[in-house]
């Protein structure tokens, strides 16, 4: 079960992490025979106190993490959703 409640310190959280993973997706397009990156989403994983957090990039200040702008029952779910 994944915990992403508004108002945790995303910073504390992953700096105190048990365990922590970043997972990030890019966007390819083709243009003839090449591939070209285009925009990149992230999603963090961690593990603190017993309990999984889950957050994703600030639109607004991508230096800052934030819970997901959507609920999220489980992680496998959350991983789907950033792949489609």
């Amino acid at each position: 079960m994944a915990d992403d409640e508004p108002g945790v310190d995303a910073d504390a959280v992953v700096s105190s992490a048990e365990r922590s993973a970043l997972i990030t997706s890019t966007r390819y397009t083709t243009q003839g025979s090449a591939e070209i990156a285009g925009a990149s989403t992230d999603l963090v994983l961690a593990r603190y106190d017993g309990r999984l957090h889950i957050f994703t990039r600030d639109q607004d200040n991508r230096a800052d993490l934030v819970p997901p702008p959507y609920e999220v029952n489980d992680v496998h779910d959350a991983l789907a959703d950033l792949l489609a």
